[in-house]
């Protein structure tokens, strides 16, 4: 057990928060014995797991045990249920496939008797205050505490939250709707279905996490009447009078104003 220097309660050997005033515990650097390593009896030096005599002393080694290594589940790491790699104690997804590893966490969780913590979902004995792992506060706490009124305004193109009186997104400067133009396009809105994120009406994909919006069927555009075809003008060619330079039908043969032969 460990003592907490602040009031001294009693909490487990790996708490890093005591569990009743959320002091944190600063433990002393603890040296590790590499794995795989075999240390000589006699002076302590560190060998190969396959040394038969110490390299410094010459002990003998053939008896010596090579420290067991820590298994997964003992050195708290989370094995991936899909494709069975380690991953560190507090990730949320595995780094080579992807599969949701809270979900997992949460499950064996609900097996045992203990809080949850909401922030890092580690289990915590009965009755504790504050997480052991990262100190939060475990009080439940009221529908009113849980979710205030915002009153902020959520910028609809980055999600960030203004000023209820704002008319641009300090972040990424865009205009922010009104409230009446927010209460007048309501029910145009696309909300994602995967992180409840809002978007513009005309999204096809949702600008915080990608997912595919259903974009509402849009009325087919009214078809204009064909403009009529003008009639394409003949050309014709015309020959010029050498003698007084007026022109005339490409198929006369004399001009028909001074008669001279064309």
């Amino acid at each position: 057990m460990k003592t907490c220097n602040q009031c001294n309660n009693q909490n487990e050997e790996n708490a890093k928060f005591c569990w009743k005033c959320g002091a944190e515990f600063v433990d002393e650097p603890v040296k590790k014995e590499a794995k795989g390593e075999k240390i000589c009896p006699s002076c302590s030096a560190k060998n190969l797991k396959e040394s038969r005599f110490c390299f410094q002393c010459g002990h003998d080694m053939s008896e010596v045990q090579t420290p067991e290594e820590e298994t997964p589940s003992a050195s708290g790491d989370t094995i991936c249920p899909n494709c069975q790699s380690v991953n560190e104690p507090d990730s949320k997804f595995c780094f080579k496939c992807g599969q949701n590893l809270s979900e997992e966490k949460a499950a064996a969780q609900k097996e045992e008797q203990g809080l949850v913590c909401s922030a890092c979902d580690a289990l915590n004995e009965e009755g504790s205050l504050f997480c052991f792992r990262c100190g939060a506060s475990l009080e439940p706490q009221s529908e009113a505490e849980e979710s205030p009124p915002s009153q902020e305004a959520g910028c609809p193109h980055c999600g960030q939250e203004n000023e209820p009186d704002s008319k641009f997104c300090f972040k990424c400067g865009k205009p922010l709707p009104s409230a009446d133009s927010v209460a007048k396009e309501e029910s145009a809105e696309n909300i994602c279905g995967n992180c409840s994120a809002v978007n513009d009406k005309d999204s096809k994909f949702c600008f915080k996490c990608g997912t595919l919006l259903i974009v509402p069927p849009q009325p087919a555009p009214k078809e204009e009447p064909p403009l009529p075809l003008t009639p394409k003008k003949e050309v014709r060619f015309a020959i010029r009078c050498r003698e007084c330079g007026s022109f005339n039908d490409f198929q006369s043969k004399q001009c028909v104003r001074c008669s001279q032969a064309l």
